[in-house]
């Protein structure tokens, strides 16, 4: 691939809302072409994880990730192993990482395992199915993740699946849907209410457990 195949991939990258698994190792890539990507990752919204390993990035190519990664605030996983890179470009590694923070925007009646997995990040308490309050706090502090259930359990309540969509992508966010509760009794062949509401292909994320419909010990993600 080399450098110029990886200014032609990021400047895909800057319009991609699918590809959230990125693996590029071993293609030859220098500074110049991680800078190119780095570009991309500043205003990417949908890649969690990065895989440029045995490559020639060296400091500067760590350094320009390290600028990206300020801005990045869906990017879970970036390995850089074997690159060439020295104390220095370490060094603008850590010190971005330690700036970087994902804004997590959660629902307060979401499933307990949904606050789980959220707790890495900065929470935002978004009052229950209230489209008003994401959309004031998406305003105030940026793009995040938005975490929702379709069907809430302890409420009975469903969430307004489309609005959150036109939300998600009006604001640069990754949306995770749990369809626990939903997965059985909604959508053709109880595919669930994001099938219902024709927004499948809208979400990153859909989560289920299929221990209530189906009663079996199991659950998924799909992506």
């Amino acid at each position: 691939m080399g450098d110029k195949g990886a200014q032609y991939l990021a400047g895909s990258l800057k319009n991609n809302t699918a590809l959230t698994t990125l693996i590029l190792s071993n293609n030859q890539i220098t500074e110049k072409g991680a800078q190119h990507l780095a570009d991309a990752l500043k205003n990417n919204t949908t890649l969690t994880t990065v895989d440029l390993t045995f490559n020639q990035i060296g400091d500067k190519g760590a350094q320009h990730l390290a600028d990206s990664l300020r801005n990045n605030a869906t990017l879970t996983t970036l390995d850089v192993s074997n690159n060439e890179i020295g104390d220095m470009g370490a060094q603008h590694l850590a010190d971005s990482l330690r700036n970087n923070t994902t804004h997590i925007y959660i629902d307060t009646a979401a499933h307990e395992s949904l606050w789980q997995g959220a707790s890495r990040g900065i929470i935002h308490k978004i009052k229950h199915n209230s489209l008003d309050d994401l959309e004031e706090n998406l305003r105030k502090f940026g793009s995040g993740i938005i975490v929702v259930d379709s069907l809430y359990s302890g409420k009975g309540s469903i969430a307004d699946l489309i609005e959150l969509c036109n939300l998600k992508e009006q604001y640069n966010c990754m949306l995770i849907v749990d369809e626990s509760h939903s997965i059985g009794l909604y959508g053709q062949h109880g595919r669930g209410l994001a099938s219902l509401g024709n927004v499948t292909d809208r979400i990153d994320f859909i989560t289920g457990s299929l221990a209530k419909a189906y009663c079996v010990r199991a659950g998924f993600i799909a992506g």
